[in-house]
């Protein structure tokens, strides 16, 4: 598993969580795309997981094996990206919660966010502190 971050401070917070310096990869990296495969001994990826979306799609589009599986928590995404997933016949999962509370199933939608509040209580998810420069458009936790 490889993950990416861009500044020293994100990255020492991956580390803090158990990432090994090794799997950690600046995405302002030159020929990044090419960098990521050959960290993975040159072999597509058959999962990319992409919290950002735009860029970072196109970039799991590049990377991805033929017939890989590539999960999003954003609607946003390239043309590009979307038909270089549909040229390897990748499958797109599409991770959004709150489509329940669109079709009135609102207890579902109550449930989860409850069970995110719970594990926030009892510390199985926390927030590692780090500084939000991003104005609301980046979410950051621990997982235990």
């Amino acid at each position: 598993m490889l993950v990416t971050s861009g500044n020293p401070k994100s990255q020492e917070t991956l580390i803090d969580n158990r990432a090994s310096p090794s799997q950690i990869v600046d995405y302002h990296s030159e020929d990044f795309a090419q960098l990521i495969v050959t960290k993975n001994q040159g072999n597509p990826f058959d999962v990319c997981v992409d919290l950002v979306g735009l860029e970072p799609s196109e970039l799991c589009a590049q990377v991805i094996r033929v017939n890989g599986r590539h999960a999003k928590v954003t609607a946003f995404e390239t043309p590009k990206a979307r038909s270089n997933f549909f040229d390897r016949g990748a499958t797109v999962y599409h991770i959004s919660n709150y489509a329940y509370s669109l079709s009135d199933h609102l207890k579902w939608y109550g449930d989860q966010l409850s069970r995110i509040a719970e594990m926030l209580e009892n510390k199985s998810i926390t927030n590692p502190r780090e500084e939000n420069t991003t104005h609301g458009k980046k979410i950051v936790m621990n997982i235990y």
